[in-house]
């Protein structure tokens, strides 16, 4: 049985058809992340709520949770991002080391001021989810589904959440 793991990364209305059945003039349509078996990225598809939860065998409610989920994630590493380039591009390396002396160093101090603001521009440029660290920490949530012509057997039905 071949399987396809998935990552829902939120709720758009920009993409108002379903990539899975060609429905068009959708309100909204559901992002979802394709994961390779070591749980790296691949194509990104968007599907309707019903399609997206047909194509993971969970519920429509619980899709649009997750979404929503993904989507307020997205909006917290955004707001963090703005704050931290307020913040860290404003001070110099002496300032940082001295409100975070277990840096020890101030060539030290300067490379962790120089990736925090790397970092919160990255957020920012992939619209807060699109390829950072913070992203694929916190806003994690793999669906297994299978896509086979078969269903699985009730003993091997994966566990969704």
């Amino acid at each position: 049985m071949t399987t396809t793991r998935f990552r829902v990364q939120g709720i758009t209305d920009d993409v108002t058809t379903c990539e899975c059945c060609g429905r068009a003039g959708l309100k909204r349509t559901v992002r979802l992340v394709e994961l390779d078996a070591d749980g790296n990225d691949m194509d990104a598809v968007h599907y309707g709520t019903d399609c997206a939860a047909r194509a993971t065998r969970t519920t429509s409610t619980r899709i649009r949770n997750a979404a929503a989920a993904g989507n307020s994630l997205a909006d917290t590493a955004a707001k963090w991002a703005r704050r931290a380039l307020a913040t860290f591009t404003a001070i110099t390396a002496a300032e940082y080391l001295a409100t975070n002396p277990s840096v020890g160093t101030l060539e030290r101090a300067e490379e962790c001021r120089l990736a925090t603001v790397a970092e919160a521009r990255q957020i920012l440029a992939g619209g807060g989810l699109a390829g950072t660290r913070f992203a694929r920490e916190q806003a994690t949530l793999e669906i297994v589904a299978a896509r086979t012509a078969r269903p699985a057997p009730a003993a091997t039905a994966p566990t969704l959440f």
